[in-house]
């Protein structure tokens, strides 16, 4: 997780500066891992243990919330299309905004670490119910996006994603402590 974490923190950073030559671009992905390597090292020999479950819940706060801002990202990139005229009828088209998109992923991804690790701190989580709260997420994003594919006629598949995956996160945080996820 530090290791994806950091070289994504490095990918935003280029997306926000216009990194435009390869040579120069991959040079901060590459620092930004090396830097969440070190971290994570350096939180490992601390001499405090890191508790079963902790690195479990980082690492689920960070992949469900980078899904999340990547749902978000794409929400607000469908809201924002634009409208022309087009020989006398009204047509549209995305305008893909890459520092918004991948800044919400980003943001996701760091409010998810937060959230992880402090829920993990908080309800003393076992790597079990950490991956129990990931498939929750993950199959309620799944199944909001195909609701929305079979109802939703402006097909705002973020908005899908975004909704099944809070209530497949809530349900399965709330009975997590009922289930007993195995370790």
């Amino acid at each position: 997780t530090a290791l994806a974490y950091g070289a994504s923190t490095g990918i935003w950073l280029d997306v926000l500066v216009e990194t435009s030559d390869a040579k120069t671009a991959i040079w901060l992905p590459i620092g930004g891992a090396g830097i969440g390597v070190l971290g994570a090292w350096a939180l490992d020999g601390s001499g405090h243990p890191v508790r079963p479950g902790f690195a479990t819940a980082v690492n689920t706060g960070f992949q469900l919330g980078l899904g999340a801002g990547f749902a978000l990202g794409v929400e607000l990139e469908e809201n924002l299309r634009e409208t022309f005229d087009c020989g006398g009828f009204t047509c549209s088209r995305r305008t893909f905004r890459e520092k918004e998109l991948f800044t919400t992923m980003w943001a996701g991804a760091t409010i998810g670490i937060g959230v992880g690790a402090a829920t993990s701190l908080l309800a003393h989580s076992s790597p079990g119910s950490g991956s129990y709260v990931y498939m929750g997420g993950l199959w309620g994003s799944a199944l909001g996006l195909m609701v929305v594919g079979q109802t939703d006629e402006t097909k705002h598949f973020g908005l899908g994603a975004l909704i099944g995956g809070t209530v497949g996160i809530v349900a399965t945080l709330a009975t997590a402590g009922i289930a007993q996820p195995t370790q």
